[in-house]
């Protein structure tokens, strides 16, 4: 029930949410109509803010070293299921 400003594009209004689901959580944007994982939503955001065009796993080691979670103890089956 919360919405963010949208990270994705030029955004003003709060257009953002979080759906959780039984899947994991997915990221929908109202204003530009992206939906994705919190995976996706780092590959987008560091191609339109960085110019870095990030792999899935690329992405999801990148999370990692902000996060501080050691990539190597990622759940194997999690982290293929998602590359």
């Amino acid at each position: 029930d919360k919405m963010f400003v949208c990270p994705v594009h030029n955004d003003h209004d709060p257009s953002l949410g979080i759906i959780k689901s039984k899947d994991g959580d997915i990221c929908h944007c109202f204003g530009c109509n992206f939906w994705g994982n919190v995976v996706e939503l780092h590959q987008r955001v560091s191609k339109r803010h960085f110019k870095k065009y990030l792999s899935e796993e690329e992405a999801v080691r990148d999370l990692c070293k902000i996060f501080k979670v050691d990539f190597e103890e990622l759940p194997k089956e999690d982290l293929n299921s998602n590359l």
